[in-house]
């Protein structure tokens, strides 16, 4: 029974790491422009949504983080703003 769910759940954080991955990895918000990356005026927290995010991989350690508890407040808190700034970035597309 409990393997049962641990198959669950890996497969789930699997293809929530695929999604993620996706979303992340080439969007110029999280990497920063050209001019960003020249000059290294990067936010770092949008640097560690990157790092956190850049890889299959990355993703399914920072998911199992956040579904452990594991250094959950700080993911938390770096996504969140990060969720503010790109809602506040696109919401004059509307």
């Amino acid at each position: 029974m409990h393997c049962h769910t641990m198959v669950l759940l890996c497969m789930i954080i699997y293809v929530c790491a695929i999604l993620l991955t996706s979303q992340v990895k080439g969007n110029q918000f999280y990497e920063g422009t050209e001019q960003e990356q020249a000059t290294n005026t990067v936010d770092p927290d949008r640097k560690k949504v990157h790092e956190y995010f850049e890889s299959v991989s990355a993703s399914m350690l920072t998911l199992f983080q956040v579904v452990t508890l594991e250094n959950w407040p700080d993911i938390a808190r770096m996504h969140c703003k990060s969720i503010v700034l790109v809602v506040l970035s696109n919401g004059d597309h509307a």
